[in-house]
């Protein structure tokens, strides 16, 4: 999921496959200008379209990594993450 400080919705992304399964697995998520994509151990396995205006800016704001958001219904993450990186090109 992914939200910006400009007020626009939310997008969400869901994988279409389980990674509870006690072995360790490489999540990305990655973002073009119109689509954000998950991938797990390299293979796309959900996308949501993004506007290109879409501005995800965390400046100021606190990043979440397997987390609570302050939105309503959300779960989080319940295993260990480890090696976490971001590009920002």
């Amino acid at each position: 999921m992914v939200r910006t400080t400009g007020g626009a919705d939310a997008v969400i992304v869901k994988s279409s496959v389980g990674i509870a399964d006690g072995v360790w697995h490489k999540v990305t998520c990655q973002r073009t200008s119109t689509t954000l994509t998950i991938l797990i151990d390299n293979v796309a396995r959900g996308s949501a379209l993004l506007a290109s205006t879409y501005d995800i800016n965390p400046t100021g704001q606190s990043v979440g990594i397997g987390a609570k958001s302050a939105g309503n219904n959300n779960d989080q993450f319940h295993g260990a993450i480890d090696e976490v990186y971001f590009n920002l090109d």
